[in-house]
């Protein structure tokens, strides 16, 4: 009975996670339906996302401090993080958002495949085929058109997807 209270209760930041981002894009698609502009709708879920991080470090106990080598790492991720958002920016500026995004998130597949290279992760066939099959459905679900796509746009959005994977392996095998 303990080991799964301490099961769940290590759940409790994902859950908290992805309870706050669905109600978070649910809500957005509400509010700019009624009329809201989006500088409002990026204010009000800005300041959301600060309340429910505050309340969840209350509940907490205090964190550990990092060491200098998970600072710097931190800082690093940080940086790869800012070249995320522009590479994706820009991808989205140069060529449809549907092309952008669908090209973006190839990133599970090769987290999946390098993670697996460097000895992090394990992958099946089984995951493999689920990856594709996941990523076509991504295809089908955004109906993005391959038409005249620019190769600037399509290089930010894939580099964006390799720095987002650095960003997930370079987590996972320094910062436990």
């Amino acid at each position: 009975r303990m080991e799964s209270q301490t099961r769940l209760a290590a759940l409790g930041p994902g859950i908290a996670a992805a309870t706050s981002f669905a109600l978070s894009d649910v809500f957005s698609k509400v509010v700019l339906n009624a009329g809201s502009d989006v500088l409002t709708l990026s204010t009000f879920r800005s300041v959301f996302s600060l309340v429910v991080l505050w309340i969840w470090l209350q509940l907490r106990p205090p964190a550990v401090p990092h060491t200098p080598r998970q600072r710097w790492i931190s800082l690093g991720v940080g940086v790869l993080f800012a070249g995320i958002v522009f590479g994706l920016f820009k991808a989205i500026q140069l060529v449809e958002v549907s092309v952008s995004v669908l090209t973006y998130f190839i990133y599970p597949l090769f987290t999946g495949i390098v993670g697996a290279w460097i000895g992090i992760d394990r992958l099946g066939w089984r995951g493999a085929i689920a990856a594709v099959v996941a990523f076509l459905g991504l295809a089908l679900i955004v109906g993005a058109h391959p038409g005249t796509i620019a190769l600037g746009g399509l290089s930010f959005a894939f580099g964006a997807a390799i720095l987002r994977t650095a960003v997930l392996l370079i987590t996972r095998a320094a910062l436990q």
